[in-house]
């Protein structure tokens, strides 16, 4: 087993990370274009699984307006918690 240092974690962890969609993407690859295989029925397909227009003209607005809502209050958590008061550097 190969031991690292705590500085030198964050490369295997981007690694992995890279690792498993690239394992996602292959994977994608190759169902392209059925989303979800049925057993007696149409597949899903990326075509033929949309919403309708009028459906992705409201949840855009709404995914909008709640993120002037939502990003504002993590950017305070994220001050709260994560970075240290004095040199502004991110907590480990």
């Amino acid at each position: 087993m190969v031991r690292f240092k705590t500085e030198q974690i964050i490369l295997p962890r981007l690694a992995a990370g890279f690792q498993v969609c690239m394992i996602l993407v292959a994977w994608m690859g190759i169902q392209y274009p059925i989303v979800v295989k049925l057993q007696n029925a149409e597949d899903l397909t990326f075509f033929n699984a949309n919403a309708p227009d009028i459906t992705l003209f409201y949840l855009g607005w709404a995914l909008l307006i709640g993120s002037v809502f939502i990003l504002p209050f993590l950017a305070y958590l994220m001050k709260a918690f994560k970075w240290d008061k004095e040199d502004r550097t991110v907590r480990k």
